[in-house]
C-alpha cells in the first residue's frame, strides 16, 4: 500500500528581536531558514513578523541571498508552491550559516507572531491546502536535522502536534516576595520546551473569534480539543535566544564545536 507524502509548510515566527541577532555574522533568522532549506530545499517557509520588524527582515533575507521576492500582505496566497513532497536530508547548515541562503519559495506576512490566534489566521489559507505546518522559532538558530527528523516520525505515527524538549537538571525553588523559598519543585515534572513544532493542519483551531486563554497551551497556534499532543527529545544546543549572553554562549559553542571537529 502507498501512502501519499505529507504536504508541509514551515513557519519561522520572530516573537522576540532576538531573532535578529547575529550569530557568527548571520542573523538568527536567516541561521533558522538555512537549518530549514538544509533539509527539505524545496519547502515552502512563511516567515511570520510584527509589522515593526518587516522591513529589517527584508532587508536580512536580501543580504543573505539573490532574493527572490516577498510580501507584506497579511493573507498568504496557498498556490501551486505547496509542498508536494517530501525531501530527503541533505548537507546540514555550516557553521559560518552558508554562504548564501536559498530565498526560493519564500515568503512573509505581517501578523504578532506571539499570539497563536493572530498567527493561525494569517496563515488561515495555507493551513486549509496542507497537511503540516512546521513551525521554527527565529531566535533558537541551532536546531539538528535529526530534530526534524525526529518531529516528523512522531507525526508520521499519528502526532497531532509533537515539539521537542529537554529534562531540567536544575534544582526548581518557589519564593515569595521577599525571597523566601516556599517549595521545591520535582524537576520531572518540568519541561524545558524547545523548538521546532509539527503540527497538524487538521488540528489546528481557526476560530477567529474564540476566546483564547494564554497562549493555547503554550504552542504557536490554537489547538482542537482531543488533539494529541507528543514530545520528542530534544538537544541542549537548541538553545533559544533570549538575551545577548545567550547569543554570545553559542558563538562559543560554535567556536568549540568548529575546533574539536
Amino acid at each position: 500500500m502507498t501512502t501519499s507524502p505529507i504536504r508541509i509548510h514551515a513557519v519561522i515566527t520572530l516573537t522576540s528581536p532576538t531573532g535578529l541577532l547575529h550569530l557568527n555574522k548571520v542573523a538568527s533568522v536567516v541561521r533558522v531558514l538555512n537549518n530549514i532549506r538544509g533539509i527539505y530545499a524545496d519547502l515552502p517557509v512563511t516567515i511570520a513578523v510584527p509589522k515593526s520588524e518587516e522591513s529589517t527582515v527584508q532587508d536580512l533575507l536580501e543580504r543573505a541571498g539573490l532574493h527572490s521576492g516577498t510580501s507584506g500582505e497579511t493573507h498568504v496566497e496557498a498556490k501551486s508552491d505547496i509542498h508536494k513532497g517530501e525531501k530527503g536530508l541533505v548537507t546540514p547548515m555550516q557553521d559560518d550559516g552558508g554562504s548564501r541562503t536559498n530565498l526560493a519559495n519564500t515568503n512573509i506576512v505581517i501578523c504578532d507572531p506571539t499570539s497563536p490566534v493572530d498567527l493561525a489566521k494569517t496563515l488561515a489559507d495555507i493551513i486549509s491546502s496542507t497537511d503540516a505546518l512546521l513551525i521554527a522559532d527565529a531566535s533558537t538558530p541551532l536546531t539538528r536535522p535529526d530534530q526534524f527528523e525526529k518531529l516528523v516520525t512522531s507525526f508520521k505515527a499519528g502526532s497531532d502536534a509533537v515539539r521537542p524538549y529537554i529534562a531540567f537538571t536544575e534544582t526548581l525553588k518557589i519564593v515569595d516576595s521577599k525571597a523566601i523559598i516556599k517549595e521545591t519543585l520535582d524537576r520531572t515534572s518540568v519541561k524545558r520546551i524547545q523548538s521546532p513544532e509539527m503540527i497538524r493542519c487538521s488540528a489546528i483551531d481557526v476560530q477567529p473569534d474564540r476566546d483564547f486563554q494564554g497562549s493555547a497551551g503554550g504552542w504557536s497556534v490554537p489547538l482542537k480539543v482531543g488533539a494529541r499532543v507528543d514530545y520528542v527529545e530534544g538537544i541542549p544546543e537548541a538553545l533559544r535566544i533570549n538575551t545577548e549572553d545567550d547569543r554570545d554562549l553559542l558563538e562559543s559553542f560554535l567556536h568549540w564545536r568548529s575546533t574539536n571537529a
